[in-house]
């Protein structure tokens, strides 16, 4: 059952975001982003900050 399952759970999150894509947006109203765009803004996000712990962490020169 559990493949069905999550098939139907698939099928319903696409069914979900075509509708909203067709929905008529109010003139001004920001374009939604795209998930891959969103995917690597976080990327390039948590490699700046984990370069910075990196950096914080690294031993003093005297």
């Amino acid at each position: 059952m559990q493949p069905s399952r999550s098939i139907a759970t698939t099928t319903m999150v696409a069914l979900m975001a075509a509708h909203r894509m067709v929905q008529e947006r109010p003139s001004g109203a920001p374009a939604p982003l795209d998930p891959r765009l969103v995917r690597r803004i976080m990327d390039r996000l948590w490699k700046t900050e984990a370069a910075a712990r990196t950096e914080s962490r690294a031993p003093r020169p005297a």
